[in-house]
């Protein structure tokens, strides 16, 4: 965000993402700031862990494959055209959601169960579906959590939500290995719940 009446237009708030890999590659001797200090604030996005997965894991595939179809129209130029052969998954789905499910069920627990400053006001959980449910309430609240004299300008949300759409959520049953969710949502349905109960997201 700008200050509209700044010749430098110099930005209000500095963003730094991450998706704390470090719980990823079971690194212990990292630890990201979880305390409230020098005003630095928290917005953490919380989703439901399976369609989560599976998002990453069609993200994933996807650019694997243009990666591949790019690499093989440049080892392919100049030579006769033949019929393409299908590129499969390059990514194993059984491995991988099993990995995925460990790192955000730990995740989590971190940034939700075992956080003391859950209910500090310098963190702001974003609820995903929510976030899908009310785009514009929602990112109304985020501006005014990182930023609280921040003035909202509507005609602005509403323009940028014009032009950059919010995607429908992809239903889950349509997902090619749909026959394996039951088996995999006991590795994350407990720990999900308990982040829900305290966050408070189902009353």
């Amino acid at each position: 965000m700008y200050d509209s009446n700044s010749a430098s237009s110099v930005g209000k708030i500095h963003l730094h993402k991450s998706h704390d890999e470090y719980l990823r590659r079971y690194d212990e001797n990292y630890e990201p700031p979880l305390e409230v200090s020098n005003q630095v604030k928290h917005l953490v996005q919380i989703r439901h862990p399976i369609p989560s997965v599976i998002s990453d894991f069609l993200m994933i595939n996807s650019k694997l494959r243009k990666k591949r179809l790019r690499e093989d129209q440049i080892n392919n130029k100049g030579r006769a055209k033949s019929d393409p052969t299908p590129v499969s998954n390059s990514v194993n789905w059984s491995h991988f959601s099993i990995r995925e499910l460990e790192y955000r069920k730990r995740f989590m627990e971190k940034w939700i169960l075992q956080n003391p400053w859950v209910g500090s006001d310098q963190y702001y959980f974003l609820d995903y579906d929510y976030w899908i449910a009310r785009p514009k309430e929602t990112l109304r609240k985020i501006i005014l959590f990182l930023c609280p004299e921040e003035s909202i300008d509507d005609s602005l949300v509403q323009s940028t939500f014009s032009r950059r759409p919010v995607k429908p959520k992809r239903n889950p049953q349509d997902f090619e290995y749909v026959s394996t969710l039951d088996e995999l949502d006991p590795l994350c349905a407990g720990t999900w719940q308990a982040c829900r109960e305290k966050l408070g997201l189902d009353n």
